[in-house]
C-alpha cells in the first residue's frame, strides 16, 4: 500500500507539473479499471479492490495539487522580485532599506 501511495502522488506531481487538470479523469479511470482486473485475476475481495481506488484517486490528486503550487512558485518569486517588493514574511525595515538605494 505504501508504494500505491507514493507512486501515486509522484505520478500526479508529473500530471501537476505538464498536463491541465483534464488529465486526471482518463489517468485515475485506467488505473481503476487496472485495479480491478488485477483484483479479480488474483481473487482479492472487493472491498480490498475499492479501498486501492480510493487511495490510488486521492494520492493522484494530492500529487496534481503539489504540482500545481511547485509550478507555481518560481513564477510568484520572480513577480516579487520584479515589483520590488518584499516575501511574504519579510520585515518592512529590510524593504525600505533594499527601496533606498
Amino acid at each position: 500500500m505504501t508504494i500505491l501511495i507514493i507512486g501515486s502522488v509522484l505520478i500526479g506531481t508529473a500530471l501537476g507539473r505538464f498536463f491541465k487538470v483534464w488529465i486526471l479523469v482518463p489517468v485515475c479511470m485506467a488505473a481503476f479499471i487496472f485495479i480491478l482486473a488485477r483484483s479479480f485475476s488474483y481473487g482479492l475481495g472487493m472491498g480490498l479492490a475499492f479501498c486501492e481506488c480510493a487511495i490510488l484517486g486521492t494520492g493522484l490528486q494530492i500529487g496534481y495539487a503539489s504540482g500545481l503550487v511547485f509550478a507555481f512558485l518560481p513564477g510568484l518569486r520572480q513577480s516579487l522580485e520584479e515589483t520590488g517588493e518584499s516575501c511574504p514574511g519579510t520585515p518592512a525595515v529590510a524593504t525600505r532599506q533594499r527601496r533606498m538605494y
